[in-house]
């Protein structure tokens, strides 16, 4: 399992299909529910087959995307953080996406993992405009990318739901 990216105290790597059950009970909980698009996988089964989809298309196809953030110290997961491709008016943007478990809200595991990732994006991947997609009523999450210098551009539809677009821009 090779490190992504590092910050002081995180380690962001490639999910991997042990990291199912984690995945699963991430995306079956109600608390995370309320800020993602999309549903909830049936089964362990199904977050599995998730992610080897997410490498297929991601990691093979495009040379990145979510990754698992782990804690450095202990090696325990703690969320994922990483790229997602969307479309929007015909314009093909890319996500600094991240989602913390609830256990470890209020630590700033947040912040910390998606301005690695936003600079990753602008220094590796030579990206000059990312994104963040932010339910409106997700205050916490919103101020992490207001703290990474992020500012509001729109509402857009994602996946049904009302999200705010917040752009990163390269200095």
């Amino acid at each position: 399992m090779a490190t992504v990216m590092q910050t002081d105290r995180l380690l962001l790597r490639e999910m991997e299909a042990p990291d199912a059950d984690f995945y699963f009970r991430l995306h079956s909980d109600p608390e995370v529910l309320r800020y993602l698009a999309g549903s909830p996988p049936a089964s362990i089964e199904e977050q599995r087959a998730r992610i080897a989809t997410h490498r297929q298309v991601y990691y093979a196809d495009r040379g990145f995307g979510l990754y698992a953030v782990t804690d450095r110290a202990s090696g325990a997961l703690l969320g994922r953080a990483g790229f997602l491709v969307w479309e929007f008016d015909g314009v093909t943007e890319i996500e600094v996406a991240y989602t913390i478990a609830p256990e470890a809200w209020g630590k700033g595991y947040a912040t910390e993992a998606a301005g690695a990732v936003r600079d990753y994006g602008f220094h590796k991947l030579d990206k000059a405009r990312l994104i963040s997609l932010i339910m409106p009523a997700n205050a916490a999450s919103i101020r992490v990318v207001e703290k990474l210098g992020a500012r509001y551009e729109r509402n857009v539809d994602v996946m049904g739901h009302d999200a705010r677009m917040y752009v990163h821009l390269r200095d």
